[in-house]
């Protein structure tokens, strides 16, 4: 069913918009701007033509005359106050008067004044868009006029005024037929007041004359004047009631006649707020109506579907052939609503009377063609005939349940279903749905709030509540096996919906198919998992009889998770429980806030790794308040890994004082969706003799004191030989290799390995993504073996480094023993530049080295950053010891600080003695400085791998 929205002339939340409204069956809840709408007039009455100039004619339906005799004046400010703190514009005024005379005759007048206070709003405010529909109505405008500087010019004669049709609402598969016209002003300039005037004569005839209509009272910005007056015979009375607005209208009685008037001044803006419940007003309003009861609507609304009884051959054809079936009854009427939603189209024609009035049943039958009153027309009449109780119920998807707070109105509702009665069980069925579930009780049930049921003898509202038995929700199963390590890891998604979400992915599929539908969810995955590919075709189950669906979709994943010494550390996202725990983007809110996600979704991801864990899980956990509830809950079982997440909604929105506690609560839920997993790639209990070799192999080189030093030459023969299990049992061409590679590589450089690094770089760099990582480790490798030419190439192919200055300083150290100082030098000032604390320590220590060697102004080099760097904290003794501040005995008192750190801290100051011996020409000193620093072992700092370097060097001068 078509509900006529009335609409006083109202402001857009940014822009003036004088439009009028026509909601369309259908079309979903209509969002909740600040608009000024016009509203909706009534078909031309005779009292209206006699006070208009009889001179002027109507030409296409509008005309140009003076305001009716009838419209009370109003004082208004022409300017804006200088400092309003609104948005870019200001509502002087909105002046919305309706004048009813007898039944059906009616006018509404109405005025805007708005001022463009910044430039963005020029564009809106220099035109207005007057909408009216021809079929019952004409539009006369009255003033076309610009205020500017407190003067009045009549802009009327040089406005562009043109008539356009427009159906705004063609893609909605909805014709009103309503036409607009367009008035254009030129030379609209930023403090100019637009005022525009026109009047809308006439209402829908199907109204049967009676009037119903609800004038905003606030806007979207503030209003200096608002005035709403309704001009009424005294026979004819009205009840007005404030929709969120505290408000008693002033009652004038004028002989026969009586006015009702709501008159404010200033009035503040109402900031709109996004996902705002349909059934709370976001602009207060003042309710205007002629009926005293529902049951009055209903009455009106029971002569519109009391159509002809004569449904024809064919629909009593099909009729029979249902009836012939001998299905249970519950069956035999979800047959009928099954046919009425999947064979007829939507179509809506809401031409004039038809915007209310459905079609005879028998025509809609045989177009296939209709909107929600004529399949519901349709659905009735063939229930009615095979013995039902089924009767139209008039619904708002606007409104929702707050159709309970205005008055009884036929102009509250958009939409009509079909109420049955089944031996006394109730249901609330949809025929413009499609692709529902076949049985009633499992059928998808939207949420309509509350309902008007057609009848003679209608009466109160209905709270429209789903069948006891109805199932509703998602659940999403996800399973990642990575039990065999040779080849990538195998993802399966598998998408379980019951009622209204198996009917919403049921009608997803039928739209765009299921490819179209697979790539889209691909692509979601693809932004968290990078690299992710389908596999085979999506798969569809389908149960229309017990309204459940699954989407199933395959993938595999090369580089699955992050390799780390013999194990995958995998993050476990549960995005699709994650999508339902969200909130308002707004800090603070003064309206409610929407919260529909499905009320029931259940997560379940299972990881079947290559060995089995060993850790345990942790206990169940739940949070949750009195909008939700969210549980967890870890299983292990051998080498599987199970999350299960279960996530209730109990309530459909947030009132603004329960934010902050939602918001708390929802964070501590957030943390429950998911988990970080380590997936052991060996058995570690096969692995104990190599962990043996490697502890004898260091104590012998190293000795049994722990320190600094032991731990990392353990750690990196740990690594070494964990890449080496691991790519024993995945070999060289699993999606592991790459990773694994690069991990040996740096392990093997770090122990001094220097050919077993170039040759695991080889082999990696083809196989992973890390390939600066892979350059700067060959750089160094190369440099360690003398090859500085080529580690000068390694070092600039490091394209995507870890840190820019760890790269800079690899290719300032190439540089430098490839002898040339100066662009060593560059490279170690850029490093210093761009780095802190330990790293731009020894950025300093090698750009006073290569300073020195260029020209010998070391100490100049470094100076600029001596006071940044910290003598208390290694290196930066060294950095001090180089300028000059600190002797060598200090520095050295230094490294010996740290008993932990101090066989490497002593391997550094050693080896920069020996540089400082070098620059000074002791090279025998030097020899000797470099032979400590080899003889502490200290494999994994480059000072150990250059102290060589030079020895080499040394020898053979």
């Amino acid at each position: 069913m078509l509900a006529y929205i009335s609409a006083a002339s109202l402001l857009a939340g940014r822009a003036l918009t004088i439009t009028a409204v026509v909601a369309a069956c259908c079309s979903g809840v209509a969002a909740q701007t600040g608009k000024p709408t016009k509203t909706k007039p009534a078909a031309p009455p005779a009292a209206a033509q006699a006070s208009a100039p009889a001179a002027v004619q109507f030409v296409n339906g509008y005309r140009i005359a003076p305001k009716p005799s009838w419209v009370a004046e109003v004082d208004a400010p022409v300017r804006a106050p200088a400092s309003h703190g609104a948005p870019s514009y200001r509502l002087l005024l909105s002046d919305v008067q309706t004048r009813l005379d007898a039944p059906g005759e009616q006018q509404q007048f109405a005025r805007s004044r708005l001022v463009a206070t910044e430039s963005a709003s020029l564009a809106e405010v220099s035109k207005a868009e007057l909408h009216f529909n021809p079929a019952f109505q004409t539009l006369t405008l009255h003033e076309a006029a610009v205020w500017r500087d407190g003067v009045r010019q009549d802009r009327l004669q040089g406005a562009r005024i043109e008539l356009l049709r427009r159906e705004e609402r063609l893609e909605q598969s909805t014709l009103t037929g309503t036409q607009t016209l367009l008035v254009l002003m030129n030379d609209v300039r930023v403090g100019d007041a637009v005022d525009i005037a026109y009047t809308v004569h006439g209402a829908n005839p199907i109204f049967k004359g009676r009037y119903a209509d609800n004038y905003q009272l606030n806007f979207g910005s503030p209003a200096d004047v608002v005035q709403v007056r309704v001009d009424h015979p005294a026979s004819r009375p009205l009840r007005a009631k404030g929709i969120r607005a505290d408000v008693t209208p002033e009652i004038l009685e004028q002989g026969d006649r009586r006015v009702l008037r709501v008159l404010k001044r200033d009035v503040p803006m109402v900031r709109a707020e996004e996902n705002v419940p349909p059934w709370y007003k976001v602009w207060p309003s003042v309710h205007v109506s002629e009926y005293a009861e529902w049951s009055d609507v209903a009455r009106w609304a029971d002569d519109l579907f009391g159509g002809s009884a004569d449904l024809g051959p064919e629909l009593t054809a099909r009729i029979d052939a249902w009836r012939a079936q001998n299905l249970s009854r519950e069956q035999l009427a979800a047959v009928v609503l099954e046919a009425v939603q999947d064979e007829v189209r939507y179509f809506s024609l809401s031409l004039g009377e038809s915007s209310h009035r459905p079609k005879a049943p028998a025509l809609t039958f045989a177009e296939r063609l209709g909107d929600c009153k004529d399949k519901v027309a349709l659905f009735n009449a063939a229930l009615q005939r095979l013995g039902f109780d089924a009767k139209p119920a008039l619904v708002s998807l606007q409104r929702n349940r707050g159709i309970a707070d205005y008055l009884p109105g036929h102009d509250q509702f958009d939409h009509v279903i079909t109420r049955l009665d089944v031996d006394g069980k109730v249901y609330w069925l949809d025929p413009t749905l499609q692709k529902q579930g076949r049985q009633l009780d499992t059928r998808g049930h939207s949420s309509y709030g509350v309902a008007l049921v057609v009848a003679p003898q209608g009466g109160a509202l209905a709270k429209v509540e789903p069948p006891a038995g109805a199932i509703e929700g998602l659940e999403f199963e996800q399973t990642w096996d990575v039990s065999d390590i040779a080849r990538a890891a195998q993802f399966t998604s598998v998408i379980r919906a019951r009622g209204l979400a198996a009917e919403g992915w049921r009608n997803a599929v039928a739209a765009g198919g299921t490819e179209r539908l697979a790539e889209n969810i691909a692509g979601a995955w693809a932004r968290v998992l990078p690299g992710l590919k389908s596999v085979g075709e999506p798969l569809v189950r389908d149960n229309r009889d017990s309204n459940q669906f699954e989407f199933e979709l395959r993938y595999e994943l090369p580089g699955f998770g992050n390799y780390e010494r013999g194990s995958l550390t995998f993050e476990a996202p549960a995005l699709e429980i994650l999508d339902t725990m969200a909130g308002p983007r707004e800090a603070r809110r003064d309206m409610p806030w929407m919260y529909d996600p499905p009320r029931l979704v259940r997560q379940r991801i299972r990881v079947i790794a290559p060995r089995r864990f060993v850790t345990r899980p942790p206990a169940p956990q739940e949070v949750g308040d009195k909008h939700f509830s969210i549980s967890s809950r870890m299983e292990v079982s051998g080498n599987t890994f199970t999350l299960q997440l279960g996530y209730v909604r109990k309530l459909d929105e947030v009132l603004p004082a329960d934010l902050a506690s939602y918001r708390e609560r929802m964070q501590a839920a957030r943390r429950m969706a998911g988990t970080t997993l380590r997936l052991p790639l060996l058995d570690a209990d096969r692995l104990q003799g190599v962990f043996a070799d490697i502890e004898r192999r260091v104590q012998r080189q190293h000795g049994a004191n722990a320190d600094s030093l032991r731990e990392i030459v353990v750690r990196q023969e740990l690594e070494l030989a964990l890449a080496t299990e691991v790519l024993k049992v995945a070999g060289d061409k699993s999606p592991l290799a790459g990773p694994v590679l690069a991990k040996r590589a740096v392990a093997n450089n770090m122990l001094n390995r220097f050919e077993a690094t170039l040759a695991d770089v080889d082999k990696a760099l083809p196989l992973s993504a890390q390939a600066g990582e892979l350059h700067y480790a060959r750089g160094l490798a190369l440099l360690s073996l003398g090859r500085a030419d080529e580690a000068v190439a390694a070092m600039k192919s490091a394209q995507e480094p870890a840190t820019k200055s760890f790269v800079t300083k690899g290719l300032g150290n190439a540089q430098y023993y490839q002898g040339q100082y100066a662009h060593a030098e560059a490279s170690f000032r850029e490093a210093a530049q761009e780095s802190s604390g330990e790293d731009r320590d020894f950025a300093l220590i090698w750009l006073y080295l290569s300073a020195e060697r260029n020209g010998g102004k070391g100490r100049v080099a470094i100076a600029p950053f001596v006071e940044q760097t910290d003598v208390e904290r290694w290196p930066g003794a060294v950095v001090h010891h180089l300028a000059g501040r600190i002797s060598q005995d200090d520095m050295l008192r230094a490294a010996r600080k740290d008993k932990q750190m101090e066989r490497l801290n002593l391997s550094e100051a050693w080896f920069y003695v020996g540089q400082r011996l070098l620059l000074a020409g002791d090279t025998d000193g030097a020899r000797r400085m470099f032979q400590r620093t080899v003889d502490i072992g200290a494999l994994p700092y480059r000072e150990h791998a250059f102290a060589q370097l030079e020895l080499k060097r040394a020898s053979t001068r």
